[in-house]
């Protein structure tokens, strides 16, 4: 994995470790690995980006509500692909695409 190279030799284990845990069709969210490697989220999305690019991982968009601060389960591999018109099921709030997405990684592949 080309990823680990920028990483301390502490850090590349302790990717590995929690990289091990995902299974295919599991989702990564960015925010696990910058509290749990205490990592920037620029250094995050490069790291992820790097193994999307190995063939690990797919880039995918959840939808977030931040009016009540809830995912609403919808992933979309594309912005395209998000309706014009979606509403957060907890809170009724109208959600955009570009505002209301999170990137997240799919696992595609498993070693």
């Amino acid at each position: 994995m080309k990823a680990k190279a920028k990483l301390s030799n502490e850090k590349t284990e302790e990717l590995l470790s929690i990289l091990s845990m995902y299974n295919e069709k599991d989702i990564i969210y960015p925010g696990v690995l910058i509290r749990k490697l205490n990592i920037s989220m620029k250094e995050t999305y490069s790291l992820l980006e790097k193994i999307k690019e190995d063939g690990h991982l797919s880039l995918n968009y959840e939808m977030y509500c931040f009016s009540c601060n809830q995912f609403t389960g919808d992933i979309f591999q594309t912005i395209g692909q998000i309706p014009e018109e979606i509403f957060c099921e907890s809170c009724g709030e109208e959600l955009t695409p570009i505002d209301n997405s999170i990137a997240i990684y799919k696992v595609k592949y498993v070693k």
